[in-house]
C-alpha cells in the first residue's frame, strides 16, 4: 500500500506546507484512487497525483512524480483547480506545472495559497519555478515573506505581486518582473538584503504602466543593479527605495535604439529618485 503522506513527512524530517494546519493533521488514509496507466495516456506529460484528506482543511493532492503538495480550491460543474501549497519532503526545489492528473481528472493549477510559505526562513526549498504555471496572476500577500527563497522565476502571466509578497526574504539574490505585472505591491520585496538585480520587464511596443507601491522595494541594501523595459510609470511612490544607497546602482535597459534606450533609463530615475 502506498505510504501515507504522514509516513513521507517523518522520512523526511521536515516540509513545506499550507499554512495551517501542519501536515500532521493529514489523514493516513488515501481517499480516492491510485494512479493508473489509463490516466497517463488520458492526459500525457500533466503530473499525475493521488488525494488525501485533512479534514477542516480539504483535499490536499500530492504529485507522484516530485512530491509537489496542491489544495483542492474548486471541484466540480466545469471547475477544477488547485492552489500550489509546498512539498511532501526536503527537498530544494519546486517546479510548479499548469495541471495536474489525479485519475484522469484535470486539475488546473490557478493559484497559490495565502502565506503558504510565510515565515520558514531555515526550510530547505528555496528554489521555486513557476514558468509553467501561465494560468497564476497573482502571487498573494505574504506568500513567501521570511521565508528560505533564493530565486524564483514568477508565472509568465503573473499581474500582481502582492503586498509584502517577499518581505524580509533575505537570502533572494535576483528577480524578474514579467511582462504582464501592472502593480507590485506595499513592501512588496522590502528588507531582501542580498537582492542585487532588478529586471522590469515589457515588450518594446506596449505601454501598459506599472505601479511600485510605498516601500516596494525599501532597505534593499544588497541592490547593485536595474534593468527598466518598462515605458512609463503611474501613480509610483517615490519610496519605493527607501533605504536603497542609489548612487551604487547601475539602471540600464536591454533597448539599444538610441533615444528610446536613454528614455527608459531617465524616466525610471526621474520617477524613483535615482
Amino acid at each position: 500500500m502506498k505510504r501515507s503522506i504522514k509516513a513521507i513527512i517523518a522520512t523526511a524530517g521536515a516540509a513545506f506546507m499550507c499554512a495551517v494546519p501542519t501536515v500532521s493533521t493529514i489523514a493516513d488514509t488515501t481517499l480516492t484512487n491510485n494512479i493508473t496507466a489509463s490516466a497517463a495516456s488520458y492526459a500525457p506529460g500533466i503530473p499525475m497525483a493521488n488525494v488525501y484528506s485533512n479534514g477542516a482543511q480539504g483535499k490536499i493532492f500530492v504529485t507522484k512524480e516530485d512530491g509537489l503538495l496542491y489544495k483542492m480550491t474548486s471541484e466540480g460543474n466545469g471547475k477544477w483547480e488547485v492552489a500550489f501549497c509546498g512539498v511532501a519532503s526536503m527537498q530544494p526545489k519546486a517546479v510548479v506545472d499548469n495541471k495536474i492528473n489525479v485519475g484522469g481528472v484535470i486539475y488546473n493549477v490557478t493559484s497559490i495559497v495565502d502565506d503558504g510559505f510565510k515565515n520558514r526562513p531555515n526550510a530547505r526549498l528555496d528554489e521555486f519555478d513557476f514558468s509553467k504555471a501561465t494560468q497564476i496572476t497573482e502571487i498573494p500577500n505574504g506568500a513567501f515573506s521570511n521565508c528560505s527563497i533564493e530565486s524564483i522565476v514568477l508565472p509568465p502571466n503573473l499581474t500582481t505581486v502582492g503586498n509584502e509578497a517577499f518581505m524580509n526574504s533575505t537570502w533572494l539574490t535576483s528577480i524578474t518582473i514579467p511582462e504582464y505585472v501592472t502593480s507590485v505591491g506595499t513592501k512588496a520585496f522590502k528588507g531582501c538584503k542580498r537582492l542585487k538585480t532588478i529586471r522590469f520587464e515589457r515588450p518594446a511596443t506596449s505601454y501598459r504602466a506599472l505601479t511600485l507601491h510605498n516601500e516596494a522595494f525599501a532597505n534593499c541594501t544588497g541592490l547593485t543593479s536595474i534593468t527598466n523595459n518598462v515605458t512609463r510609470f503611474t501613480g509610483s511612490a517615490s519610496d519605493a527605495f527607501n533605504g536603497v544607497t542609489k548612487s551604487n546602482v547601475t539602471v540600464g535597459t536591454t533597448y539599444r535604439i538610441i533615444g528610446w534606450k536613454e528614455q527608459f533609463i531617465n524616466n525610471f530615475k526621474r520617477t524613483f529618485n535615482f
